[in-house]
């Protein structure tokens, strides 16, 4: 499956989704970006200025990568939401590691109240990283399911919550750690869940840029 994207890691390395229209998602994840940006003003006496972004036209994927570029490290200075060929609305970052662990759009699907998706899809060789984390933020509680493999000089496997309906379950009993969630796996989970990050020209289709301030030892990385 990353096989069919060509060209766009290590920004498609983590995809983030929320359930929704593009419009809803966008509007959503500016509101966040505004709570956060007047919460670190008022916490520095200043004003805060509202979020820049940049509605863009109907891209393909390779297009939008393009203008995401360069990619940098440590974090990210550019979010991409884009829709898709499903119910749910994507987002990327132009950092070394994706969007990271930045919890954003995480933040906006429980204040939009909708689920959250996080697909990892690290191949770096001796560095591979795979993970499924998906949050119901719709209900009175949340309900939270993880499962991950990493290899770190060694493959560890780890998994929370009550398993989804559509999950292997035999899967986290194989011998190997690394086959307990494979590529393969996650893209049936995916499908399952109306994400078919299979078919040719999922991503394309309305976007936005949003830019976020660096880090002062943000720099970009040489291809």
């Amino acid at each position: 499956m990353t096989d069919a994207m060509p060209g766009c890691s290590p920004i498609t390395s983590t995809l983030d989704f929320v359930e929704g229209s593009f419009e809803q998602c966008l509007e959503g994840y500016l509101g966040t970006r505004r709570r956060i940006l007047d919460n670190i003003a008022r916490a520095g006496g200043g004003r805060s200025s509202p979020p820049d972004v940049r509605r863009l036209g109907s891209l393909t994927l390779s297009e939008k990568i393009a203008l995401l570029k360069p990619v940098v490290h440590p974090g990210f200075t550019k979010v991409l939401l884009t829709e898709t060929a499903s119910g749910w609305c994507c987002a990327m970052a132009n950092g070394m590691h994706g969007i990271g662990s930045a919890d954003h759009v995480a933040m906006t699907a429980e204040a939009m109240r909708k689920p959250f998706l996080r697909v990892v899809l690290n191949a770096t060789k001796g560095a591979e990283s795979f993970q499924f984390c998906h949050t119901d933020f719709a209900g009175t509680t949340k309900a939270e399911r993880v499962v991950y493999v990493h290899n770190e000089g060694g493959w560890r496997f780890f998994e929370h919550g009550t398993p989804l309906a559509f999950e292997k379950p035999e899967a986290s009993r194989a011998k190997r750690k690394r086959d307990r969630l494979t590529v393969d796996m996650i893209g049936d989970y995916c499908l399952a869940l109306g994400i078919d990050l299979r078919a040719e020209g999922f991503f394309d289709g309305a976007c936005a840029i949003v830019d976020h301030p660096p880090m002062p030892q943000t720099r970009p990385v040489r291809a």
